[in-house]
This record gives C-alpha cells, sequence and structure tokens, in this order.
C-alpha cells in the first residue's frame, strides 16, 4: 500500500470528492491567517501612533544665549543676533557666532559635539578652537589644522606649524 497525501488527508483518486472536513481545515487556516495578519498589523500602528504622540510631546524650544544676556528661541533668532556657544572637551570653551542670512547657517564654525571629540592626529592630545583664524590648534603638536566650510581639516600636511 503506497502512501500518499490524498490518502493521508482523505482525498479519492479521481480527484474532487475530497472529505468536507479538509475543505474546512483549509479555510479555517486561511482564515486564521487573515485575522491574525489584520491583528498585527493594528499593533504595529497603534504602538507607532503611540511612539509619534510621546516624541511630539517631548518636543522642546532651543533656547539661543545672546551676547547682551539675553535669551531668544532658536526659531526667532535674526540676522545680527551674535550667540553665544558653549563646548566642552575637559574644559569649558567659549566662543560667539554672528548669524548670517540665513539662520540654519551660523557664520564659521565648527559643531561643539565635533569639537568635544576630536583629537590631534599626532598626539592625540587636545584641541583648541581659534574663531579668527578659523583653526583647532594642537599645543602639544605646535600645529593649527585649517576648518574650511565647517569642517576640520585634519591632516598632518594641511596644518600650519605654529611656534
Amino acid at each position: 500500500m503506497r502512501l500518499s497525501l490524498r490518502g493521508i488527508l482523505g482525498g479519492t483518486r479521481g480527484g474532487g470528492h475530497e472529505h468536507s472536513w479538509f475543505t474546512f481545515t483549509v479555510a479555517f487556516w486561511l482564515w486564521l491567517t487573515v485575522v491574525f495578519a489584520n491583528l498585527a498589523e493594528a499593533l504595529a500602528e497603534g504602538r507607532g501612533k503611540a511612539q509619534a504622540d510621546a516624541l511630539r510631546a517631548m518636543r522642546t524650544e532651543t533656547t539661543a544665549h545672546l551676547k547682551d544676556g539675553g535669551e531668544v528661541p532658536a526659531s526667532e533668532l535674526q540676522r545680527g543676533h551674535v550667540v553665544i556657544e558653549y563646548a566642552t572637551a575637559g574644559r569649558i570653551a567659549k566662543w560667539e557666532r554672528r548669524m548670517t542670512s540665513s539662520p540654519e547657517r551660523l557664520e564659521g564654525t565648527v559643531d561643539p559635539k565635533l569639537l568635544e571629540i576630536l583629537v590631534c592626529p599626532l598626539t592625540k592630545g587636545p584641541l583648541e578652537f581659534d574663531a579668527t583664524r578659523q583653526e583647532l590648534i594642537s599645543r602639544s603638536a605646535k600645529l593649527a589644522y585649517p576648518i574650511r566650510d565647517g569642517i576640520p581639516i585634519m591632516l598632518p600636511e594641511e596644518a600650519r606649524k605654529i611656534d
């Protein structure tokens, strides 16, 4: 006697006379698949909406500290405002930036977070930001790395030697 799927599930050799329990079982499994797919999609959508609502609730306005001592929401900065920035790299460095025509683009700056993690490639020592010359200075290597378009050029061959 040969064992086949049709024989196990109760179908006949000629086909077309499957038992009703087989048809019901297949239909039930397909129905369950659709129900669970819809449930999973609804849960994911609900979770996504809840996360978006939580993020919206946490949104705050960044405050800019002006040179004259005042504070202004960053979205209200205008051309001509002078902003004080603070960055830490083992010590607190302070410099100021003047707003240019676009509030997104501040004149002659390096991202403070970038300044925190940058070190001299030769000595691995700290760097100091010189806003007037647009350079990062390594006192231990006696080199000044240029900053072009807000991007520090950390190549020793591009650096200027200092005394």
